[in-house]
């Protein structure tokens, strides 16, 4: 599965499986593009006490381009899960405790929480999934290999 295909054909798609490749080359694409806009931020020395028209552009297109990513990324990270044989709907998880932590609701104990989360969704987005077919559709590596 391509860059694009991710991006264009299954941007709203949270059935089938994921692979490996199709996680990462969206996840780390969606990183790079930060980076570098967070590199151009830096660079102009913007903040929210003294912003500038360069930094406040480079700004709200990061801004655009996480709106954009964002429907993407939970559909890669639901059809990954798929590939695992879990239900699509474990990747809550992290936004609920995400969201407890924004709003300092037993914070010290939701961080090591989110930790322990982070580490094990690392972990599983390096597994490779289920061999052959499983409930959620066909093997994405056996798919890309024909």
């Amino acid at each position: 599965m391509t860059l694009k295909s991710s991006l264009k054909d299954n941007y709203f798609s949270f059935s089938g499986r994921a692979s490996r490749s199709e996680y990462w080359k969206l996840h780390l694409c969606y990183i790079v593009i930060n980076v570098i806009m967070g590199a151009f931020i830096a660079a102009f020395g913007t903040s929210m006490a003294s912003p500038n028209a360069i930094g406040g552009a480079v700004f709200i297109t990061m801004l655009f381009v996480s709106a954009y990513f964002f429907i993407p990324l939970i559909s890669v990270s639901v059809r990954r899960l798929h590939d695992l044989e879990l239900s699509g709907w474990w990747s809550l998880v992290p936004a609920i405790i995400g969201a407890l932590l924004f709003v300092r609701v037993y914070a010290s104990i939701l961080w090591s929480v989110s930790l322990c989360l982070c580490i094990a969704w690392l972990i599983l987005a390096f597994i490779r999934g289920t061999h052959g077919e499983n409930e959620y559709g066909d093997d994405p590596a056996i798919e890309a290999a024909k």
